[in-house]
């Protein structure tokens, strides 16, 4: 089955410069992943392929970060768009 995640990040630590990057995993193993600045929120979508027992997460990929989880500011999301 094809399934689009995404996800919306927003960031307490926004006094920092350094980099952040943030990845969605499948299977504990990193599948895609972005960012830049603390600074500033992030957000991806991808499509995947997945067969069913498949374990999809997202993660820090690089450096230490605050988030808010707060569900008006950050989120994950999964819809299966086919076979």
């Amino acid at each position: 089955m094809v399934i689009i995640f995404g996800f919306k990040l927003f960031m307490n630590s926004a006094s920092s410069d350094s980099d952040r990057r943030y990845g969605i995993y499948v299977n504990n193993a990193v599948y895609a992943f972005g960012g830049q600045y603390v600074g500033t929120g992030e957000n991806f979508s991808l499509n995947k392929y997945c067969t069913q027992g498949d374990i999809i997460d997202v993660r820090c990929y690089l450096g230490p970060v605050t988030v808010s989880l707060n569900p008006g500011h950050s989120w994950f999301f999964g819809w299966r768009i086919g076979r």
